[in-house]
Order: structure tokens, then C-alpha cells, then sequence
């Protein structure tokens, strides 16, 4: 099966990090299209022609546009990645929709910048026969989803709290916060914005803290650790259960489980034992890649549809959007829209 592919915004996530990275692996739409051997990259656009050049030279594009309109009226591609910034998210995946629609559009999350505007967009997509794929790596990094399924099966009890770490504002890095904390423990109920304002690393999209209330009774906290702007890249989550803890550190890449021992110091009392062991191998780097490999196979009929898909998305945006009124009506707590 041979499958076009075409990217608009030839950015750091489009093809930029890979082009220079220092570390192994994958970590961009256009690196995973090449990785995947039924897939060719035809086109791309960029406004910026020094970078859609240098896009077009480092990936063998030889139809590069600046304008992502041309594009879609010269090329019929079954894949279109939507890779541009996120407060322009919505308009380009619009003139996707609008345009020669592909198959599956695979876009940078968030899908858009509130609920309303990602609903509006994935009922057009639906009337035309439209998939929308996101960008939420944790959801296809195997290291994550034995992660899930260990807290499904109980391996260490009920998850009472998770504590998860971001910066680059609630809409950018907190919308994969949501995501993931949705994905591995279970679905956002309440919400409450706490504390003052955070300096937006991202203008316009501080890092709000806020707690979480989940509908199986567990409590997270979400924090923001940009608050006196943006000094490294942190993502880090700390769940803690009955009869263990999972910690997913160094971004993504290391994911470390501890179980309940008997405490030496202290007869009659238990501990949380980190084993190395019972460390789980978590890879970012093939993230992007086995995304990649779940939309062909849709594509060819091998598969229902990757599971990142943009009711997802959706549903993390009706969360962050709570969070958002909270944090307007001075912290109150407040049911997440359905």
C-alpha cells in the first residue's frame, strides 16, 4: 500500500528536532514518515521560506509551498500532519477540511484552543469522512500503556493520588498532562485553578496549577513549574496507589515502579520499596513512529483507528476549559463539561 503524506509547518515537531537532535530515536511527523516504509512524504508548507527550504533539502520534498492552501489544491494525499502553532490549529485544520480533504488529518495537539472549536471541527470531519489523529505520544510509547494496564489490573491497588509536573502553559504541555493522566488513571470530574498567576512561558497561556477530582475517587495535582518562567523542560508524573507507586520521570523516558515492603526501622510498618528490577523501558523515541505505523494501518483496513484520536483531544479540552473558569472565578470548583 503506498500512502501520501504531506506536512504543513515545517517547524521543530515537523522535522526540526531530528534534524538536530543528538540522542537516538524519533521525534518528529516527518522522521516517522520516513521510518515507515509504505508512506511517502510529497509535500509541505511553511511561510517562512528559509525554513520550508531547508525542510524540503533535509527530508527529499521536492513541492514545497508557503502557502498551505496551494498545497492542498495540488496534492491529493491520504495524511496531512497540521504542525503549525497552536493558537493557529483550528484555522489550518479548517482549510484542511475545506480544501481536498485526506483521510486522516494527523495534528500537533491541542486540537484547538477551547472546546467549542474542537467540536465544531470534528463534526465537520465526521460529515466527511474524516479522521482526526493527535499527537498524544504517551498513548503509543509501549512503556506508557503497561503502565496503564498495571493500574488497571490492580498491580498496585487503588491509585489514591497523582502529582504531575509541566511547563509551557495549561493549553501547549498541560493539554498532554490531562491527556495522560485521563489515559493511565481515569477520566477528570471536577476541577479547581489554585494559586496566583504563573508568568506565561507561552504568551497568553500560563501554567496554571490546579487540582483534579477523578470520578474513581482518586485527587491529582496538577502544578506548573515555569512560574518564574521557562528554565528546562519538565513532565514527570507521581502516582501513588494502595500497594505501590509508578513514577514516569526524565520526560517520558524512565518509568520506575516501587512496592509496598515491610519497614526495617519501624516493625509493623511498610514502605515503598523502588526495585530496579521492576523498572518498566519507556522510549519516546518510538512514539511518533508506532503512531505512524496505527494510522496506515487504519488507512489499510488492518485497524479500527489509532486510539489518539480527536474526540480525545475533545474531551481534554472540556477539562483544561474548566480549569480555565476556575482559575476566572477566582478558584471555584467546577464540573467538567460534557
Amino acid at each position: 500500500m503506498r500512502v501520501r503524506a504531506a506536512v504543513i509547518g515545517c517547524g521543530g515537531i515537523a522535522g526540526r528536532y531530528d534534524e538536530e537532535k543528538t540522542a537516538a530515536g524519533c521525534y518528529t511527523h516527518a522522521g516517522a514518515y520516513r521510518l515507515h516504509p509504505e508512506v511517502e512524504l510529497v509535500a509541505a508548507a511553511d511561510p517562512d521560506p528559509a525554513r520550508r527550504a531547508a525542510f524540503g533539502r533535509r527530508w527529499g520534498v521536492r513541492h514545497v509551498y508557503a502557502d498551505a492552501r496551494d498545497l492542498l489544491a495540488q496534492h491529493p494525499v491520504e495524511i496531512v500532519s497540521v504542525c503549525v502553532p497552536d493558537a493557529l490549529h483550528e484555522e489550518v485544520i479548517g482549510q484542511v477540511l475545506a480544501a481536498r480533504p485526506p483521510k486522516v488529518i494527523f495534528a500537533e495537539k491541542p486540537l484547538a484552543l477551547g472546546r467549542h472549536g474542537a467540536r465544531k471541527l470534528l463534526d465537520e470531519a465526521a460529515a466527511l469522512g474524516v479522521r482526526i489523529v493527535l499527537n498524544n505520544q504517551r498513548r503509543w510509547e509501549a512503556g506508557h500503556r503497561q503502565v496503564r494496564d498495571l493500574i488497571r489490573a490492580g498491580t498496585i491497588g487503588q491509585v489514591v493520588t497523582v502529582t504531575a509536573f509541566y511547563v509551557k502553559g495549561l493549553y501547549h504541555i498541560g493539554c498532554t498532562a490531562i491527556d495522560t493522566i485521563r489515559f493511565l488513571v481515569g477520566e477528570v470530574e471536577t476541577v479547581q485553578a489554585l494559586g496566583g498567576e504563573h508568568r506565561a512561558s507561552i504568551p497568553g497561556d500560563p501554567s496554571v496549577d490546579a487540582a483534579l477530582y477523578l470520578g474513581n475517587g482518586a485527587t491529582a495535582a496538577m502544578l506548573g513549574v515555569d512560574r518564574y518562567g521557562y528554565r528546562y523542560s519538565l513532565f514527570e508524573l507521581d502516582i501513588l496507589a494502595t500497594e505501590g507507586r509508578v513514577r514516569l520521570v526524565g520526560n517520558g523516558d524512565r518509568i520506575l515502579v516501587s512496592r509496598v515492603r515491610p519497614y526495617a526501622h519501624y516493625p509493623g510498618f511498610g514502605e515503598l520499596h523502588e526495585a530496579p528490577d521492576r523498572a518498566i523501558p519507556a522510549d519516546m523515541g518510538s512514539a511518533i513512529p508506532n503512531g505512524v505505523r496505527q494510522i496506515v494501518a487504519f488507512l489499510a483496513g488492518r485497524a479500527d483507528g489509532p486510539e489518539s484520536d480527536g474526540e480525545e483531544g475533545y474531551r481534554d479540552l472540556c477539562v483544561l476549559d474548566a480549569i480555565a473558569a476556575s482559575r476566572t472565578q477566582g478558584g471555584a470548583r467546577l464540573p467538567v463539561p460534557r
